[in-house]
């Protein structure tokens, strides 16, 4: 198969050769939400609104969001680019490749940067300094999986959570910024961002399947019960966070516990996934038949 780069014009389309997000973020709400209600589900809950603290909850989802995005870029995929470029590996890949590989990086830290500094600029009394930030437990549970393997196949597995969630992202982010309830200041970060990565999810649908292929087949086995795992952490709301931002919000434990129960009930886990990964599942069919079959099994 023959690598064709989706990257090519980089040099003068990526976000960090042409966004400047400083005015954009001193722009600030105006009168418009700070984030799509439709990315969380708790926000149009009949106590949330009866309460009249759904702008105040969106508000913290925004910055809990560019948070979680800063990291992921810098904690698993900057990590995963790096194991592509000059990990231990046997890969027989195009010099292109992996120069496509350092602009990602570039873009990641870029995305990481801007969506560090929209979160310290609007979340002042939740910020004590970056490396106090908790890490979101959307991250951790990455870690959880990837840690579970043995050491010499982590750099795979990351490589591998890379591609599920590149092929994953676009479409949470071409979400929230069609959604015009949204501030046109949020919306042009989210759309800086969605350009790049839809480049990205090019770039991880040509390559992944190059690098599948030339896998020992222990590995293959080892890596096909985890894709699924790998997209369930990314689409699985994170409900301690939401209690806490409800908590924040006046509401008492009971009430909490209700709005929670309530949204749990109306969330099915299954159709989260397979409404985020058609892009992911195109790529599972490419790499071989049977790893799509089982991704469906489990």
């Amino acid at each position: 198969m023959q690598y064709s780069s989706a990257l090519s014009r980089w040099h003068t389309t990526s976000a960090i050769r042409q966004f400047r997000y400083e005015d954009i973020i001193n722009d600030g709400i105006q009168g418009h939400l700070p984030f799509s209600p439709s990315l969380v589900p708790i926000s149009g809950h009949p106590l949330v609104k009866e309460k009249g603290v759904q702008e105040k909850i969106l508000y913290r989802c925004m910055t809990e969001y560019m948070l979680f995005t800063t990291y992921l870029e810098i904690l698993l995929i900057n990590p995963s680019l790096t194991f592509l470029i000059f990990g231990d590996h046997n890969f027989n890949l195009d010099d292109c490749i992996y120069t496509d590989a350092m602009k990602i990086y570039c873009d990641e830290g870029y995305h990481a940067l801007f969506s560090l500094e929209t979160f310290t600029h609007v979340d002042i009394p939740y910020y004590k300094g970056i490396r106090e930030i908790k890490k979101p437990n959307s991250i951790q549970r990455v870690f959880n999986i990837i840690n579970n393997l043995d050491k010499t196949r982590r750099g795979v597995a990351l490589l591998s959570f890379a591609m599920v969630s590149e092929t994953m992202v676009t479409n949470s982010l071409l979400s929230a910024m069609k959604d015009e309830t949204v501030a046109a200041s949020v919306r042009s970060i989210i759309s800086a961002h969605a350009e790049d990565e839809g480049k990205h999810q090019a770039f991880f649908m040509r390559v992944y399947p190059l690098i599948w292929h030339q896998l020992p087949e222990n590995e293959k086995n080892e890596l096909g019960s985890i894709f699924r795992n790998f997209a369930e952490s990314f689409v699985e709301p994170d409900w301690d966070f939401y209690s806490a931002v409800l908590q924040e919000s006046s509401f008492d434990k009971a009430e909490v516990n209700l709005i929670i129960s309530d949204v749990k009930s109306t969330f099915n886990l299954d159709l989260a996934v397979n409404s985020a990964t058609p892009a992911t599942r195109k790529v599972l069919k490419n790499c071989e038949h049977e790893l799509l079959k089982k991704w469906e099994r489990l």
